[in-house]
């Protein structure tokens, strides 16, 4: 069942999605309310408490939250991740059914183990045996908090944002509520686990009461789904959930633990500075309680943009999220700093004033597990469960060092210290290991999750620091880019019309667009067989945004695989073309881009849809005509019609910088109409792997060198040159063994060329493979031995899986092949030197390693999927922009800044 087919329901059934910007204002509103009610509830038990009893609550609270999701095993918190994975494929009933089932046996495990075990838990949670009593009320709040939590997991998992935000502004006001009123009844610890837990329970039941008959509403499964397929899938992922729930909460509370059972106090004094830790915390978890509801709501959205293949938004959006957290938590911990006195020694009557002396370092560590809390969530996307452990764990023993060390030192100080260094840690670990997985962490996420220490060095300092981040944030990119801080405007200026309409007309910009829809743009192209610039076009369309652009594929002549492929995401039309002079191709285009209501026609690469998709283009009175020239020169020039057709298109994009000056020099294209957009890849997919199940299904030894070449087998790639390397590489290195990756109409020729060399053995030709990042993480050096190139995508998803390149020095590679520090260049047609410096690279296994780290940085940086998607929605939103708004050409808006000097001797072809 498709997405879209629940959507029409979810109206009437009370499962309505909500989009993440209304997620993002919905939480800020309920969580502004409903932490106000909890602030002014601590207030209150600090007031009312001694601080051994709010010691005594804070350790049971704590664990509690310890308790609650291992006690499921993680299953709860990997709703997240899977419930729209289910739900897209029609199996959410069964989804909810069994994971249900689940939960609630369960519950009645943990529950029973707490009761059968009470004094050994109490010894454990308090350092001594006299509250055993407590334990039943424990263990009954434990059942609660359950309840609630697998409830706020599913909801949210299902966008389902306002109701989780009604359960927790619920649950938060009946504590407060029952708690107070049993409080002034009866002063102790277990008026609170009562009131907790009842609170708990009346938010679950009303929040089932309300959603219920959405839920009965939900379609059976038309096909069974087999119980180890689902189980087998979840458990794998939830079971590091589960690992990662129990390090992150035995991280937020093992410092009390220390203090507890390391201190060297007596459990009655141990409770008392548990207390004073607790008055600290009051403020400054505030910041950790909205960067979690951020995480969990934020996770669905972004788990939807991987699942459908934006991964490279995934990273882009989740940069921006954590370098907004950062600055918030920032400005709100300056806030706190200054109404420190007011709190501890006006609101609390002066009885934590230890509290007071270790607030700034407390600010300090929250801040950091806030945006731990966020950052993370790249990892559970990308499915690296296991590794999304790593950093709480290192920070959970660095933190036990550290308290050991510190707390015989500076006490309760000591154990704040060693909380704030060790979260930092976790945060520096997580982003180092995104990055390694695909995000590009930008510079300002760097400065700004240094940030913290600021708080941590008092008032004064934190003040200046923000003082001086601010302009630099909002007028420099130091911290956000371009597109960030208009998007931030953006923003800004929406919301501000929604609250004051006249203002709001003032300050918000002019739409890129006429049209209250989003742009209707087709690309077309000849077929769309298995090729470089085939490849390209369809990460292209799958990456753009469809709020502002609707893609179409149109194929002349037959769709070809990746034409059938996307059939199934988008329309695309076919067989338009019976043959080369079919004058009839202009009448049927021209209907097509009428009926279709086009607003932009890109035509990819030279030849017939070139001429043809411009011409019909310009009868059919379509706003934006551009023409993408993934490929010039021999074999697939600019011919003499197609020229005549310049003043009739808006643009020429060309995919590199020494491509472009080719165009303008040897095509006469005009300078003013050229726009360089350069090739990207998905930097999620190519991506560094393990060689080692490749090569064993390949037959390879796992020590034996390994050289590969990703092209189509066309005469222009030069693969003789390739294979008689491989004779000599061969005989100088025995054992090596050659990968080539591609099909094409030489493979026949080819393969008797290697039967010749007698290279039968180490030669594999596997021709045109899906598993394209494994087949070039098994190799140690790629190889690109064409007469030809303009800007290959192979070399880019070689440096995507760090692997270094020896290309031939033509077209615009020595753009993205730089000798010495990401490959090897050597003159097109020279095996010798071919030769030389594949086997230099091969005898030098940290040169290989260097190079490829390095291209893998820099296509991360330069060469990304959505760098290349960003260039082509911005081309087209402003020429169209600059055709209806303002009624002008738009052959001035893009000027490529390098100087083109003459004799570049570029030749080019994008194809692999």
């Amino acid at each position: 069942m498709s997405q879209e087919n629940l959507q029409q329901p979810a109206d009437n059934n009370r499962l309505r999605t909500d989009t993440l910007a209304a997620s993002v204002v919905i939480l800020m509103l309920v969580t502004v309310v409903q932490r106000s009610v909890g602030f002014g509830r601590g207030i209150l038990f600090c007031r009312w408490l001694t601080p051994e009893s709010l010691g005594q609550w804070e350790m049971a609270y704590s664990f509690l939250m310890l308790a609650a999701p291992l006690a499921v095993l993680g299953v709860p918190g990997s709703f997240g991740r899977y419930v729209e994975h289910y739900r897209q494929r029609g199996h959410l009933r069964t989804f909810l059914r069994r994971t249900t089932l689940w939960t609630g046996v369960c519950c009645l495990l943990a529950t029973g183990l707490l009761i059968g075990f009470a004094r050994q838990f109490s010894q454990l949670i308090f350092g001594s045996e006299d509250w055993t009593s407590m334990i039943t009320g424990i263990a009954f709040c434990l059942a609660a908090i359950i309840f609630h939590h697998m409830l706020a997991s599913l909801f949210t998992a299902l966008r389902m944002v306002r109701v989780v935000s009604a359960m927790n502004f619920a649950n938060s006001l009946l504590f407060a509520i029952l708690s107070l009123g049993l409080l002034w009844w009866q002063p102790q610890v277990s008026s609170l686990l009562i009131g907790y837990g009842v609170a708990c329970l009346l938010a679950s039941l009303g929040a089932i009461a309300w959603t219920l008959p959405g839920f009965k509403q939900i379609e059976q499964p038309q096909e069974s789904l087999a119980q180890y397929e689902f189980w087998g899938k979840l458990l794998r992922f939830a079971f590091f959930v589960w690992i990662s729930n129990f390090l992150a909460h035995l991280f937020g509370i093992v410092d009390r633990y220390m203090i507890v059972h390391y201190g060297g106090l007596t459990p009655a004094e141990a409770m008392v500075q548990v207390g004073f830790y607790h008055s600290s915390r009051l403020v400054p978890l505030l910041m950790v309680s909205f960067a979690d509801l951020l995480s969990s709501l934020s996770l669905p959205h972004l788990s939807a943009d991987w699942e459908s293949g934006h991964r490279e938004q995934v990273g882009r959006r989740l940069n921006f999220t954590l370098k907004i957290t950062c600055l918030g938590m920032l400005v709100f911990g300056v806030c706190v700093l200054w109404f420190s006195p007011l709190l501890f020694q006006t609101i609390l009557q002066g009885k934590y004033d230890r509290g007071m002396a270790v607030l700034p370092w407390t600010l300090a560590g929250c801040s950091w597990y806030g945006i731990y809390a966020v950052a993370h969530n790249y990892l559970w996307c990308a499915e690296k469960t296991r590794q999304a452990t790593l950093p709480l764990a290192v920070g959970l023993v660095v933190n036990i060092g550290l308290n050991l060390l510190l707390l015989p030192i500076w006490g309760l100080l000591g154990a704040v210290l060693a909380t704030a260094i060790s979260s930092f840690l976790c945060v520096l670990l997580t982003l180092l290991l995104s990055r390694h997985y695909g995000m590009p962490v930008g510079r300002g996420t760097w400065l700004l999750g240094l940030i913290p220490i600021a708080l941590g060095l008092g008032t004064f300092p934190a003040t200046v620091t923000l003082l001086l981040l601010m302009p630099v944030a909002i007028a420099t990119p130091l911290i956000f880019d371009l597109h960030e801080r208009n998007e931030i405007r953006q923003q800004a200026a929406h919301y501000l019309a929604k609250l004051w309409p006249p203002m709001g007309r003032r300050t918000m910009p002019t739409p890129p667009t006429t049209t209250n829809r989003p742009l209707r743009v087709m690309f077309l192209i000849t077929s769309m067989p298995v090729g470089g610039a085939e490849t390209l076009l369809m990460n292209l369309v799958r990456g753009m945004d469809r709020a502002r652009f609707q893609p179409e594929i149109c194929c002349l002549k037959k769709p070809g695989p990746l034409g059938k492929t996307l059939q199934a995401e988008m329309p695309v039309h076919s067989g338009l073309i019976q043959g080369k002079y079919d004058i009839r191709v202009l009448p049927r285009l021209w209907k097509l881009l009428q009926r279709r209501q086009i607003d932009a026609v890109i035509t990819v690469g030279a030849g017939d849809k070139m001429f043809w998709g411009r011409l019909a283009a310009r009868l059919a009175r379509v706003p934006v005509v551009v023409s993408a020239l993934h490929s010039t020169g021999w074999p697939d020039g600019v011919g003499r019609l197609n020229r005549l057709l310049t003043p009739w298109t808006d643009a020429f994009i060309a995919v590199a910088d020494t491509h472009a000056r080719f165009l303008v020099e040897w095509e006469n294209f005009p300078d003013a109409k050229v726009q360089t957009i350069h090739n990207g890849i998905d930097t999620c997919r190519f991506a560094p792997e393990d060689p080692k199940p490749i090569r064993s299904a390949l037959g390879i030894s796992f020590s034996a060198p390994v050289v590969g070449i990703v092209a189509a087998l066309r005469t222009e790639k030069n693969h003789e040159l390739f294979l008689r390397g491989a004779q000599q590489i061969a005989h100088e290195m025995p054992g090596t063994q050659f990968l080539i990756i591609g099909d094409g109409p030489r493979q026949e020729i080819l393969q008797h060329l290697a039967r010749d060399l007698d290279l039968t053995s180490p030669v594999h030709f596997l021709g045109s493979r899906e598993d394209i990042p494994q087949l070039i993480s098994a190799c140690d050096v790629l190889a690109l031995t064409s007469h030809n190139e303009a800007n290959p995508v192979s070399i880019l998803e070689a440096f995507g899986c760090g692997c270094p390149v020896v290309a031939a020095d033509v077209g615009s590679i020595r753009e993205t092949v730089v000798p010495g520090e990401t490959g090897c260049l050597f003159p097109a047609g020279d095996t010798e030197a071919y030769v030389e410096s594949i086997v230099s690279l091969l005898k030098d296994p940290a040169l290989c390693h260097r190079f490829g780290n390095e291209g893998r940085r820099r296509v991360q940086r330069d060469w990304s999927l959505q760098r290349m998607v960003d260039g082509y929605q911005t081309l087209i939103a402003n020429l169209y922009d600059a055709k209806e708004h303002r009624g002008t050409r738009s052959n001035a808006v893009y000027r490529l800044q390098p100087e083109r000097g003459r004799g570049s001797g570029f030749r080019g072809s994008t194809a692999r």
